[in-house]
């Protein structure tokens, strides 16, 4: 496996955090953040595969549909539309 070193600035919450867990595995900071940042690619890398292969042959007209069978109704408290927002923007 290629290496290549990285120098990363973390708060110092989450320095300590990384240290305490790495301690409680038995693993090295540097094997812990590894083991962390390879979690993250691979669950970004698949949901990315998931949502393209879901919008396969998907079109404009698909959601549309969707979108057409939206009630008329006011937001739920809470997801209203922020202070001062323009359509368009």
């Amino acid at each position: 496996m290629n290496k290549s070193v990285h120098a990363v600035e973390l708060p110092a919450r989450l320095r300590d955090a990384a240290e305490r867990l790495a301690e409680m595995e038995g693993v090295s900071v540097d094997d812990w953040i590894a083991f962390a940042v390879a979690q993250k690619v691979g669950s970004s890398e698949a949901v990315a595969a998931f949502l393209k292969h879901k919008a396969t042959g998907a079109t404009g007209r698909d959601l549309l549909y969707y979108l057409d069978r939206v009630p008329n109704a006011a937001p739920m408290p809470g997801d209203e539309l922020p202070e001062g927002w323009k359509q368009g923007r």
